[in-house]
């Protein structure tokens, strides 16, 4: 995940999705791998600035944004200094009379410029004693691309038997032809740095300056790309192809 102080000072969790279910009234550890650069600061004078984990509700607009100084409740301290590798930010959080997380937030808070990489948050019950419970986060890992979410497979296998109790055949579309991730890969599968003169939207974008994501090479010649779309339909077919209920479908 890439936070970037001109383009997306912010992430959360929690919007148009259930959230994660809580304690009610108990303490959580607050756990963000992450690296930065490039971090300048405060765009408002006598705030602290950074990256910071906060929770709140809808931190945006009239004033209330979530980049801004003060808006929602800052679960971690705050980390403005260049890394050069990957580093652990560790707060804290103390949820109300609530059953579920509020919105969660990974923001550059009061910052002028600079970059934050996400690499995985952990979200645990702190049961005292340096115990502490599993992640109550559905997916921790920002290469979404290199697991299998255990949840949600374990959710489809449920749906698999209703659907063989019920006489259902289900035919899921399990692989998106413009994949985000896929299109930004190159052949050994590095990530494709952002340029804006490659966006389609740009009316001064410069082809010949970028890139180009080789999502499948010619032949039987193998990309990163295509190994991983291989193992995720052998992934599909070991958990699932015992089914004859299930069809596999590709958006086109």
């Amino acid at each position: 995940m890439r936070l970037e102080a001109a383009r997306n000072p912010c992430m959360f969790l929690g919007f148009m999705k259930a959230p994660p279910a809580v304690l009610a009234n108990t303490r959580y550890r607050v756990r963000v791998r992450y690296r930065t650069a490039g971090i300048t600061g405060p765009r408002v004078e006598g705030g602290a600035y950074g990256l910071v984990a906060k929770t709140g509700g809808w931190l945006w607009g009239q004033g209330n944004n979530c980049q801004d100084r003060g808006s929602g409740q800052v679960v971690t301290p705050y980390s403005a200094e260049d890394t050069s590798d990957w580093r652990i930010l560790e707060g804290s959080l103390t949820t109300g009379n609530t059953n579920f997380l509020p919105f969660f937030y990974l923001t550059l808070e009061n910052v002028i410029q600079g970059t934050a990489f996400i690499d995985k948050v952990w979200i645990e019950e702190d049961r005292g004693n340096s115990s502490f419970g599993p992640n109550i986060l559905p997916k921790p890992w920002m290469a979404h691309h290199l697991y299998m979410e255990q949840r949600n497979s374990y959710a489809f296998d449920k749906v698999i038997a209703l659907a063989e109790q019920n006489g259902v055949y289900l035919r899921p579309v399990i692989m998106e032809k413009n994949d985000w991730i896929f299109n930004r890969l190159d052949q050994q599968g590095e990530p494709i740095p952002y340029n804006l003169l490659c966006e389609d939207s740009d009316p001064k974008n410069d082809p010949a300056r970028c890139r180009e994501p080789l999502v499948l090479r010619p032949g039987r010649s193998m990309s990163k790309v295509r190994w991983l779309q291989q193992a995720w339909w052998r992934y599909l077919q070991a958990r699932w192809g015992y089914s004859t209920r299930f069809t596999l479908g590709v958006a086109k």
